[in-house]
C-alpha cells in the first residue's frame, strides 16, 4: 500500500508518545491510548485507509491537537467546544452542573412561533 500522509502523521505522533513516555511502546498500546484497535490503527499508518471518522478525529485531537483535522481534512470543532470537553473532568461539579442547566435551557428556549 501507498503511504499516506495520515499514516505518515501517526508514526510521527507515534514516535514521539513513545519519547514522552520515556520508554519503547507497541501499537497496541498506542491504539488504546488512541482509543481505536490495533487493526484499525495498523490500516491507517500502512495506507489501507486514507481517512477517518469524524469521531475518531476527535479522539486523536484530544490527544495531539487540532492537527489532525487538516491531515484528515474533517471538520474542526468550536474551540469553546473542545475546550469543554477536553477539560470536563477538570471543571468542579458544579461548573459542569452550570453548563448542563445552560445547555438544557437553551435547548428548551423560547420557540419560534412565526407570529
Amino acid at each position: 500500500m501507498a503511504e499516506t500522509a495520515l499514516g505518515r502523521w501517526l508514526n510521527i505522533k507515534f514516535l514521539e508518545w513513545q519519547l514522552h513516555e520515556g520508554q519503547r511502546k507497541n501499537l497496541t498500546q498506542f491504539a488504546e491510548y488512541l482509543g481505536m484497535s490495533q487493526a484499525y490503527l495498523s490500516m491507517c499508518i500502512n495506507g489501507e485507509r486514507e481517512s477517518i471518522s469524524q469521531e475518531m478525529a476527535d479522539r486523536i485531537a484530544a490527544r495531539f491537537g487540532d492537527e489532525i483535522y487538516e491531515i484528515t481534512g474533517k471538520q474542526r470543532p468550536d474551540p469553546l467546544y473542545s475546550y469543554v470537553t477536553r477539560n470536563w473532568d477538570k471543571l468542579s461539579s458544579d461548573q459542569q452542573h452550570e453548563i448542563k442547566e445552560k445547555v438544557a435551557e437553551y435547548l428548551t428556549g423560547p420557540q419560534d412561533t412565526g407570529s
